[in-house]
């Protein structure tokens, strides 16, 4: 049996939120754009119950049929996706999205996702080490700050670089296979 199948849930979520993204942004433009009292409040309303939900730790104590911590998994999983189905209703977190540092972020998010464990596991325990010789990380709010900078620099660069010459040629290649005009026919 599959080990962690919520996290097929999420995954799942995911695709559906990406494959939906352009009937979610238009229904939610008509909504913003109606005279209805309330509709622009809508996806906010929707972010809020979302963050509310993913925030929530169901225990055993709360809710003793489903207290357990494979629900509360599927539960995060649902408050992320209403918070992001919220976000992509809101014409103002559109407008912040779309400043050009996160749209750059964006681009490079999966690149991120794949590369921030093996940083946090290889290079972070490098930087504590150099970092320690000349900050004192316990306690200090600059050290930490120095070190969270530092590890969170390191990702982006090679995140822009594997997006650059791994993911980015990648897409290209696909696109190119799905567009070949076969001269052989069958």
């Amino acid at each position: 049996m599959l080990k962690h199948h919520w996290y097929y849930v999420h995954f799942a979520l995911g695709i559906m939120i990406a494959k939906s993204f352009a009937s979610i942004h238009s229904f939610s433009s008509r909504q913003n754009s109606s005279r209805l009292i309330g509709a622009r409040a809508v996806p906010i309303l929707i972010f809020f119950l979302g963050l509310l939900i993913y925030s929530m730790q169901i225990s055993s104590y709360a809710l003793p049929i489903f207290g357990s911590e494979e629900f509360e998994w599927y539960i995060t999983g649902l408050g992320a996706a209403m918070m992001i189905g919220g976000l992509i209703g809101s014409p103002t977190a559109r407008k912040v999205f779309s400043m050009p540092p996160l749209v750059y972020l964006g681009k490079i998010s999966y690149s991120v996702y794949l590369v921030h464990v093996l940083v946090l596991k290889a290079i972070t325990p490098l930087v504590l080490i150099g970092l320690s010789k000349f900050v004192i990380l316990e306690g200090s709010n600059w050290g930490f700050l120095a070190f969270f900078s530092i590890n969170v620099s390191i990702v982006i660069l090679i995140s822009d670089v594997l997006y650059r010459f791994v993911e980015a040629p990648s897409i290209r290649f696909a696109k190119w296979i799905h567009n070949f005009k076969s001269p052989i026919r069958l």
